[in-house]
């Protein structure tokens, strides 16, 4: 089988902890980046001539959702800035021409950022498209690229060399920092493939990369069992336009498939709603995922002795996120709800979810427990102490020391006496110092507060 309309968006997550968004932004501009909004939408190009249409795009979303995918602050949402690359190469273990005619940044809350890279492809066979996949995929991996006429001995190489190289600030400071229990090694992809020919499950599990889909048997042809293959595509797909449009999702891949006719007006729409509605909600999960496991990767980490300020901002970012981007809803539209559904199960967003919401909240109830139960022990101590000083110190000792202290004085005293006194004095220093360590702790926290809005600036 030859294919000869193929293309990809590839996802390559970074860290932009400690990194300045707005010095990014003006750097991306520089380097004649363009804001995707309404005047600039239709000007990015994928590999053929589909254009986006910035207002039909924007009501596939309800109004909350655009107004955080479509913002123009980093603070507020999803900021995209996009260039038209045109860059062509070849894959030159399989002879595989490919073109990258655009490339994107994301720039996202919570220190998050996507580099995306859209790939088209010449005509070749499933066996070698599903090869070349792979190959981009595994951007880490040493295989042989020739861009340009540049060679190339892995596509982290050309990423690191040509790409950002003009983007020093972000190269510097952000970008291949990983998210630690995160896929690392790869780039999250999805693809678009047009032929005349249903596709088979057979087809859709290679294409997409599933477990073992270049495995070999004894005599060295790929291999897997058939019904684990159609187990998996039933696990991912989404069969509400089967067998003409198929799609399936797994946790670091998808594939859209059609056997509709490039030269169709359907085709036209299909391509534009995966460069668009589809391509912002594999964003928006990605990015989901994303902050969940950083949440649960700092709740890892927590000395939760001393930690106490630092377990509430956690919480507190974990109610922003879960107010402002725990998108449920992402559509009113029926079928754009069963796209969520899809990408929920496959990123397996809502265990992660709970996992990181349910640690955070037995860490903070554990804090406040054991801060409650010093706060009582102190409590007690001082009542105790204030109601024996009170009750006898005012007549037992008070009066004998009003004219000044002498040791013939505290000789003189009785057992009780002496012991009234201690308790306090003790009470005295016990007080002066909780009033000092808690003054302490509160210029603690508030230097914490400061250095962490410094870091995240």
């Amino acid at each position: 089988m030859e294919i000869s309309n193929a293309y990809s968006h590839y996802f390559l997550p970074i860290s932009l902890h400690n990194v300045d968004a707005t010095a990014i932004q003006n750097q991306l501009i520089e380097q004649h980046f363009l804001l995707y909004e309404k005047e600039t939408a239709s000007l990015v190009r994928y590999g053929d001539e589909i254009e986006d249409n910035f207002e039909t795009l924007k009501h596939y979303f309800m109004p909350y959702v655009s107004e955080k995918i479509f913002s123009c602050t980093p603070e507020n949402g999803f900021q995209r800035f996009s260039k038209n690359s045109h860059l062509h190469g070849t894959l030159n273990d399989l002879q595989l021409s490919f073109s990258i005619p655009s490339i994107d940044v994301i720039i996202c809350p919570f220190a998050v950022a996507f580099l995306v890279i859209h790939v088209s492809y010449g005509e070749a066979s499933k066996e070698d498209l599903a090869k070349a996949f792979r190959q981009f995929k595994e951007f880490k991996i040493k295989r042989s690229f020739t861009i340009e006429e540049k060679r190339y001995t892995s596509f982290e190489q050309f990423l690191k060399k040509e790409l950002f190289a003009h983007l020093p600030y972000l190269a510097k400071n952000g970008v291949f920092q990983r998210f630690e229990r995160f896929q690392d090694g790869v780039l999250l992809a999805n693809h678009f493939i047009a032929t005349s020919v249903e596709a088979t499950n057979e087809t859709l599990f290679q294409l997409n990369g599933g477990p073992g889909a270049f495995s070999l048997n004894e005599q060295l042809a790929p291999y897997v069992s058939p019904s684990y293959i159609n187990r998996y595509i039933e696990e991912g797909e989404l069969i509400r336009h089967s067998p003409t449009i198929r799609y399936i999702q797994a946790e670091e891949s998808g594939v859209f498939w059609t056997s509709l006719s490039p030269k169709s007006t359907p085709y036209a729409s299909l391509r534009r709603y995966f460069n668009g509605p589809l391509f912002y909600q594999v964003v928006i999960h990605y990015f989901q995922k994303i902050v969940l496991l950083s949440f649960s990767n700092a709740y890892a980490k927590i000395d939760w002795k001393k930690d106490a300020a630092f377990i509430r901002s956690l919480m507190k970012k974990m109610t922003l996120f879960e107010a402002q981007y725990d998108f449920r809803d992402i559509s009113a539209l029926s079928e754009e709800k069963n796209v969520t559904l899809l990408l929920r199960q496959a990123l397996d967003l809502q265990r992660i979810y709970d996992e990181a919401f349910h640690s955070l909240q037995h860490l903070y109830s554990t804090q406040e427990n054991l801060s409650d139960i010093k706060q009582n022990n102190l409590l007690f101590f001082l009542t105790m102490s204030t109601v024996i000083s009170g009750a006898f110190g005012m007549n037992l000792v008070i009066d004998e020391l009003k004219d000044g202290v002498t040791l013939s004085k505290l000789a003189a005293l009785t057992f009780t006496e002496v012991f009234v006194l201690i308790v306090t004095l003790i009470s005295v220093v016990v007080a002066v110092f909780f009033s000092l360590y808690t003054v302490s702790q509160l210029m603690y926290q508030t230097y914490q507060k400061k250095q962490r809005q410094k870091n995240n600036d």
